[in-house]
């Protein structure tokens, strides 16, 4: 079924988004499950096993580097909201503010000491990060979600199971034409053996029997 993503007044959809965006389940885990619920700013709303929520809404450094799919690091939460309205992005821009504040200020210190003549490892700005190049992907899950990994082993189970039931029944089969032929045979050697004690069966009879080695089949 298409997915749309949850977050507020987020209209992307798996039907309609680029095929780089991918979808991605709410964790499982209780207290994972209602951060994301409050990052969305959705009052009164609960997430189902079929709410997603896009990667438009996580940073570059949330996902697990050098997979094949998008893959969120534990504890990964959605953080990026422009659809948001004014009122709701408060929260972020101050954080955004307090932390600039903070890189303006260690940028002066850092200052100070190096004109005092000490030497600093710590660099004031770090590279920028360059995410690897993504790869057309629809939809992934949480990485501790993986329903089709559970269902291509349900569906070896069931074919073992099959398999086992079909080799059980020919055992069965087997054993019985076992049994039928060792009936046979046990009714052919009663009745050679009656002939013999009668002599109805002549020498020449007996020994052509010895000769295809068939008296050490039936003839006791």
């Amino acid at each position: 079924m298409p997915h749309c993503c949850a977050v507020y007044g987020c209209h992307t959809s798996k039907k309609k988004s680029n095929e780089h965006i991918s979808f991605h389940r709410f964790p499982k885990e209780v207290n994972e499950r209602k951060k994301w619920r409050i990052a969305i700013c959705r009052k009164g709303w609960k997430p189902t096993d079929s709410s997603r929520i896009c990667s438009i809404h996580f940073k570059d450094e949330d996902y697990i580097e050098g997979l094949q799919r998008r893959v969120l690091t534990p504890g990964a939460i959605p953080s990026i909201f422009p659809s948001f309205p004014p009122h709701l992005q408060r929260v972020e821009n101050k954080r955004r503010v307090l932390v600039r504040n903070n890189i303006q200020k260690f940028g002066l210190q850092n200052n100070e000491t190096s004109n005092k003549g000490q030497r600093s490892s710590i660099p004031l700005i770090m590279p920028p990060y360059k995410p690897p190049p993504s790869k057309p992907i629809t939809e992934t899950e949480h990485n501790y979600s993986y329903p089709n990994d559970i269902n291509i082993l349900k569906n070896r189970c069931d074919m073992l199971k099959d398999t086992l039931e079909r080799m059980s029944t020919q055992n069965k089969q087997f054993t019985g034409r076992v049994i039928r032929r060792d009936s046979k045979i046990k009714k052919i050697n009663n009745k050679i053996q009656y002939w013999i004690k009668k002599n109805v069966l002549s020498i020449e009879t007996i020994r052509n029997l010895k000769q295809y080695n068939i008296e050490n089949r039936i003839i006791k």
